[in-house]
């Protein structure tokens, strides 16, 4: 049974926690719903019934997207919900009750210790960890206590044990993760400890023949 104090801190924990999980499911719709792309950014369209107008579409330098039967529709710069809602209006006109999702693709880099670095077009919907699989994993000499999101001026410094599954941090168009080194210590730990152990072993023996 637990004690009288012990079953009060339990309800004000439970409390604390109820009301602060609607603010950070708030905070994670906010992110979703404020996404906003970029030139060179991707939005990509499905339509039921229509193989040859689902495809990918690049969003040109003058911050617009050619779509289909619809024309050209200025998408960055904008919340994506604004855009999304937008296109959908324009393809009703266009197709008779059409069934449409739209997607914005944005470019994220993946740099230093992985298996294969470069730019990747994703839905906002990918973890750190998806990234990573997608620039084929974590090289040998990665750090994973080494990995930073650089977005714009700022660098925010994701220090994991896991699979990163647990960090949740809304990507933006432009971010780039970078996987730092591990340390010339590090990397040769083990070699450094037998070393030390095979002096430590060496001056144990001289003692003893002496």
């Amino acid at each position: 049974m637990l004690s009288r104090s012990a079953r009060l801190l339990h309800c004000v924990l439970s409390i604390a926690v109820l009301s602060l999980a609607p603010s950070a499911m708030a905070q994670t719709s906010d992110a979703r719903g404020s996404l906003r792309l970029r030139p060179g950014d991707a939005i990509l369209l499905e339509l039921k019934d229509e193989p040859e107008l689902t495809r990918v579409y690049t969003v040109g330098e003058d911050g617009a997207v050619l779509l289909p039967l619809v024309g050209l529709i200025r998408v960055a710069g904008r919340p994506i919900e604004e855009a999304r809602a937008e296109i959908l209006a324009k393809y009703r006109v266009e197709l008779r009750d059409p069934v449409i999702r739209v997607t914005p693709l944005i470019r994220i880099a993946v740099l230093g210790e992985v298996q294969r670095p470069g730019l990747f077009p994703v839905d906002p919907s990918h973890t750190i960890g998806d990234l990573l699989a997608l620039a084929g994993g974590l090289g040998p000499e990665a750090d994973r206590g080494k990995v930073t999101i650089v977005r714009g001026a700022e660098s925010i410094e994701v220090r994991l044990d896991g699979d990163f599954a647990g960090f949740q941090l809304a990507l933006e168009s432009g971010d780039q993760i970078l996987v730092g080194r591990q340390s010339w210590l590090r990397q040769n730990a083990t070699i450094f400890v037998g070393a030390l152990a095979s002096v430590a072993a060496a001056a144990l023996t001289a003692l003893i023949v002496r």
